[in-house]
């Protein structure tokens, strides 16, 4: 059995931590360039509106959306029109649950806010949804159901704390979905172990110093997580990304790695938790060395 580790729920110097926002901007779809996008309410209705024009969308209706010049041109079964954005909504303009997807390509469920603008030579979907729904969303994507708990719930601190660190990635939004920032998927059914997971850590970030610090993740490290020197990373006054053994990638896999080796290895994370009854709190500290745990609440919008 693991030594069960003492970990310090901190708060920062001079009074209580900053909030966290509550919602995060995702860019979804960008690897498919999409020239066309269609959209639909999952549930109840949905609202698409821009300045001047608008339409709803209820159970069952769709509503098409291409390139219009350098505008965004919405086709619904009662009007037609053009506008340099557009905003998908539940009617009284709060999240909704709504489906958005690239005709013939992919299509995704999701739970928040969508806005629609373009290139000029592309859509860009960016969907606004809840932190701890994103944080379920990538959970998911990156792991499988029948993980242990501890292992998910590391990586929901480790999804959160990239979160909370990492904003403004990109020009217009926060994040994308792929593994350029956290690869993420529509998000899970409540009794999903990766939804567990995620209510179970709610709030809880990685901090280094006194600050969230943007967590890096791989699949297997192959015995010896890097440091970001190791993998040609860009290094900055953050957290340092110590090399750590992993017992587990160096018995299973014997220097071959998945990834770039640098942060928390999901393959050693999980068998910390499966073979040695790690608990979440654990397997962060041995991959994120000199780090504390924070709460850190969401700010309300």
């Amino acid at each position: 059995m693991m030594r069960r580790a003492f970990v310090l729920l901190a708060v920062s110097l001079g009074g209580a931590p900053a909030p966290m926002p509550a919602d995060v901007r995702v860019g979804v779809f960008g690897l498919f360039h999409p020239g066309a996008l269609a959209v639909s309410a999952a549930e109840d209705a949905i609202s698409l509106r821009s300045e001047r024009d608008g339409c709803v969308l209820r159970g069952g209706d769709q509503a098409r959306v291409n390139l219009d010049g350098g505008s965004v041109r919405v086709t619904c079964a009662a009007a037609a029109f053009s506008a340099r954005s557009v905003r998908v909504t539940g009617p009284s303009g709060g999240p909704a649950d709504l489906e958005v997807g690239v005709p013939g390509k992919i299509g995704r469920r999701f739970h928040g806010r969508l806005d629609l603008t373009s290139t000029g030579r592309e859509l860009v979907p960016v969907v606004s949804m809840d932190l701890e729904t994103a944080v379920a969303s990538v959970v998911a994507a990156e792991q499988i159901a029948s993980t242990p708990l501890e292992a998910l719930k590391a990586q929901a601190v480790a999804a959160r704390s990239f979160f909370a660190a990492a904003r403004g990635r990109h020009h217009g939004f926060d994040f994308c979905d792929t593994t350029h920032c956290q690869f993420l998927r529509e998000a899970p059914a409540a009794d999903h172990p990766a939804a567990r997971a995620t209510r179970e850590t709610a709030s809880l970030v990685l901090a280094f110093r006194g600050a969230p610090m943007a967590a890096f993740y791989s699949a297997s490290c192959g015995g010896r997580t890097r440091t970001l020197a190791d993998a040609g990373l860009e290094a900055a006054d953050g957290y340092p990304y110590f090399s750590v053994a992993c017992a587990y990638c160096a018995r299973r896999y014997g220097g071959d790695r998945a990834g770039h080796g640098v942060g928390l290895c999901q393959q050693g994370a999980a068998a910390l938790a499966a073979e040695h009854g790690a608990s979440f709190t654990d397997i962060l500290q041995h991959y994120y060395p000199g780090t504390t745990l924070e709460m850190r609440a969401p700010r309300m919008n």
